[in-house]
């Protein structure tokens, strides 16, 4: 797996958050492992506009004084970027899971 980037489009502006902390992680992942996984945390401050915040001249989601830039998602999507060499991909599915476990 060469990466995930999540995109987050909020409720209230309809504006895209996203995080982009797990560009390139680079994790081999094997089939035989159980279950093969990459285990990371996403915190508030991870998130970022995707453009800078007119308002705010900031990117963060929720900057100081406007604890309701963004306080909940509609819709949450998430690009997974597979390796691009000769042994880089996959032939089995692929499953991701988000929880808010820490």
């Amino acid at each position: 797996m060469s990466g995930v980037t999540l995109y987050g489009t909020c409720a209230g502006s309809g504006r895209v958050a996203r995080v982009t902390k797990f560009n390139s992680i680079e994790a081999g992942m094997e089939r035989l492992e159980e279950p093969p996984s990459y285990r990371g945390s996403i915190n508030l401050q991870d998130w970022q506009w995707e453009t800078e915040d007119e308002q705010t001249a900031s990117p963060a989601v929720q900057p100081p004084g406007w604890p309701d830039a963004c306080s909940h998602f509609k819709s949450l999507e998430v690009e997974l970027k597979l390796g691009s060499g000769i042994d880089r991909g996959t032939w089995d599915d692929v499953e991701l899971c988000l929880d808010a476990q820490a």
